[in-house]
């Protein structure tokens, strides 16, 4: 239920982010960070992978 809440008003920001296109800045700010982010998740279980198999 508040995973739910949370999405909810996750789509409300973006609608709103949407109809605001004056801060495109922050836009990209949040995509890289998403990315960087997902980067570092992807680096430790790879080595948590190799850590455990070797």
């Amino acid at each position: 239920m508040a995973n739910k809440r949370k999405e909810q008003t996750h789509e409300d920001r973006r609608t709103s982010e949407s109809q605001m296109p004056n801060k495109p800045a922050q836009l990209v700010e949040d995509v890289r960070e998403a990315q960087t982010m997902a980067m570092k998740e992807d680096q430790m279980r790879e080595q948590r992978r190799k850590g455990g198999r070797g």
